[in-house]
Parts: C-alpha cells; sequence; structure tokens
C-alpha cells in the first residue's frame, strides 16, 4: 500500500470549500486533507463583506496548527464523555474544522432534526468504547466481574493511501484503557480498535407516477420558426413600428402598424444587438474579428500602394520595407490609442492633480525657508533672495 507524506504547505481554501465550516460532517473515512487547509487573509477580508456570509461562519474555527490530522473518532463509533459516567452513545458526526464530535444520545440531540441545532463535544472529551471485558472477582467470591473497557491514551500508525478504497487508511489503537486490563503491561499494551462499519444508505424507492395521463399526453411544446431579420431598412422600420405599437399603444387618431405576435417573428431577433451586452465575451470577440479583419484589408492595400512604386528596388526589398512601414505604422496607432484609453481613464487628469500638488508642496518649502529665522552665532551668511514662484 503505498504512503503519501502530508506536504509541508497546503494551498487556501477556496469559496466553497469554506462552506464546509458550520456543517456536520457524517462522512467516517478522511479522503483528502482539506481540512488541514486556512484560509487567506483576502478572502476572509472578502467573505466578512459579502451579505450572504455571515461572520459567524468564522467563530469556533480552529487554528491550523491545533486541528486534527487522523481523526480517530468518527460517526458510527461507540463512545462515552469523559465527566459524564460510563454511559454510551454512538457519534452522529464530526466538525473537522473545529474539531467537535456531535452524538446521538447526548442531551436533546435528535438526528432528525436540523443539524445546526444539535449540541457538540470537543474531540478531547471522546473516550472510545472497546469492549467488555472479565476482571478477577473480589476476595471471596468465585464469578468474574465484568466492565465496560475504554481507551485513554488513543493512538494511530502512519496514514496510507488505498487507491481500492479510495481513500486514506490507518490502524487506531490502544495503549491505556480505563479500567486497566489485568496481566497487561503498560508497555506491551497495544490494542486494536476495529473500525465501525459503514453502509451507504439504500437508494430512495420509485413512486408510482401520480400526473393524470392526459396532462402526460397533452401536447404543450410548439416548434421554432427559422427566422432571418429583415434586411430591407423599411421593413426593418415597419415590424419595429408594429412591435412598439402592440407593447405600447398609441393614442386614437394615430395610424397603427398591424403586429401579430404569433404570426409575425419574435422581435427579440430584430433588436438582438441593443439587448446584447456589449462588454459580453460574444459580442467583444466579434469586434476583435472585425478589427483583424479591418486590418488586414488595409495592410493589403498598404502594400499594393508601396508595391506600386518600387523607385529602384526589387520586389522582394519593396514587400520587406513594406512590412516594415506597416509595423511601425500599426505600432504608433497603438500607441495613440493606449494614450486616449489613458486619458478617458483620467490618467491625463490625475497627472495634472499631482503637478499642481508638487508645485504647492515646493512653494510651500520655499516659503519656510524664506520666513526661517536662525538665532545668532558664528559663521553665517545671509543667503541671496530668491525669486518666489
Amino acid at each position: 500500500m503505498p504512503r503519501f507524506p502530508l506536504p509541508k504547505k497546503l494551498p487556501t481554501l477556496n469559496t466553497y470549500q469554506i462552506t464546509f465550516f458550520g456543517k456536520i460532517s457524517q462522512e467516517p473515512w478522511t479522503k483528502d486533507w482539506v481540512h488541514l487547509r486556512d484560509v487567506s487573509k483576502g478572502e476572509k477580508t472578502q467573505l466578512k463583506r459579502r451579505p450572504d456570509y455571515k461572520a459567524g461562519i468564522f467563530k469556533g474555527l480552529v487554528p491550523v496548527k491545533d486541528r486534527i490530522k487522523q481523526w480517530n473518532v468518527i460517526p458510527g463509533d461507540l463512545v462515552r464523555v469523559r465527566g459524564e459516567g460510563d454511559t454510551i452513545q454512538e457519534v452522529f458526526g464530526i466538525n473537522k474544522f473545529k474539531n467537535l464530535v456531535y452524538l446521538k444520545g447526548h442531551t436533546g440531540t435528535n438526528p432528525t432534526s436540523a443539524t445546526r441545532n444539535i449540541p457538540s463535544i470537543h474531540y478531547s472529551k471522546c473516550q472510545l468504547y472497546i469492549g467488555d471485558h472479565e476482571y478477577p472477582p473480589p476476595v471471596g467470591e468465585t464469578k468474574p466481574i465484568v466492565k465496560q473497557v475504554f481507551a485513554l491514551d488513543l493512538r494511530c500508525t502512519a496514514p496510507r493511501w488505498a487507491p481500492y478504497l479510495g481513500r486514506y487508511n490507518w490502524i487506531r489503537y490502544a495503549v491505556r484503557t480505563s479500567p486497566p486490563l489485568p496481566g497487561q503491561e503498560y508497555e506491551k499494551l497495544r490494542i486494536p480498535i476495529p473500525w465501525p462499519k459503514h453502509e451507504k444508505p439504500p437508494p430512495l424507492p420509485i413512486q408510482d407516477c401520480d400526473t393524470p395521463a392526459e396532462v402526460v399526453k397533452e401536447v404543450t411544446w410548439k416548434p421554432t420558426r427559422k427566422f432571418y431579420p429583415a434586411q430591407n431598412v423599411g421593413k426593418k422600420k415597419l415590424l419595429e413600428d408594429g412591435y412598439l405599437h402592440h407593447i405600447r399603444p398609441p393614442p386614437e387618431g394615430v395610424p397603427v402598424t398591424p403586429y401579430d405576435p404569433e404570426m409575425t417573428p419574435p422581435m427579440e431577433y430584430v433588436i438582438s444587438d441593443e439587448l446584447s451586452n456589449k462588454h459580453g465575451g460574444a459580442r467583444k470577440r466579434q469586434r476583435a474579428m472585425d478589427r483583424e479583419k479591418e486590418n488586414a484589408v488595409r495592410k493589403e492595400a498598404f502594400i499594393k500602394a508601396e508595391m506600386a512604386d518600387l523607385d529602384g528596388r526589387t520586389k522582394r526589398e519593396a514587400l520587406k520595407e513594406a512590412e516594415f512601414k506597416w509595423a511601425e505604422t500599426r505600432r504608433k496607432e497603438m500607441q495613440e490609442q493606449r494614450k486616449k484609453l489613458w486619458i478617458k481613464r483620467g490618467g491625463l487628469a490625475r497627472l495634472k492633480r499631482k503637478h499642481i500638488r508638487e508645485v504647492r508642496k515646493a512653494r510651500k518649502e520655499q516659503d519656510q525657508l524664506r520666513n526661517l529665522v536662525l538665532p545668532p552665532a558664528a559663521n553665517q551668511i545671509v543667503p541671496p533672495s530668491q525669486p518666489s514662484l
């Protein structure tokens, strides 16, 4: 069985994995180490600003260095709560991000109720139930005593990936029990504890169809008709006027263009350009393709004009020079376009404000130096007056 060591640094959690913080997991096996990952500071700040995430999602979250790596208490185990007697209870679920264990028989626990209302206990308060063992009878008696044995010190082997199981697997064992087992020394004690049997819930039974037969046989789908928008400007104008008069009837006396939604093609085809998002991927891609076609036509015309006048050059030399001139022309055009975008985004205004601040700061420094008064001392000269800014 191959062994995959845990990397020194795990990636941070994404937004979907962060939703696991407040949920109770009933999955008994460890298939990954997601619970050992942390949330980045920026992601935590963004989540606190979002209205759909409550700040309480991080309440009770255990730091990564204090989280339990290998969980030896899983759903289906029988445990007792330390300090609450020998009452055996079954584990209902766990939360690996908060080191919490949820018990079925705990006070007020109802597995069928909402999981958020189930009380929880810390992982360290759980003691695994090993089984019933016979102990020597007391003095004066012959019948042995049967006691419930729980694991006080629980340890496990290194995790190994089991490909046929699709999860990490290890062996858990107890090295100290309560009460101590008779005839066993502490150094040699190593009692393996089997994992509980986990059965997948059966699939839901198929219910009888309760929809009436006439409703099932009713035809509710109407095939769509292919529509090609009118290329003629006049026909397109009539179609648009009819649609506008249909949704907003004009006052009396104004001629109305007939419009039948059943017979006339849908208006969404006509105004598809207006309805589509200009910042969407399709529109951006279309604009890029149009620019490429336009530049290809311009380049062809530019090279053709350059090749028309060879001026003592060969065709090969003229072609190379034409391509070089076209590349320089495109570079200057893109430079001008970037400058226009920079001005449009407020870059020029920011630069002017920065220049005004620098001039104001320099004038202030000059005024402070001009108004500076030094106490009388040796080796001092009066600086020449400087013109004010």
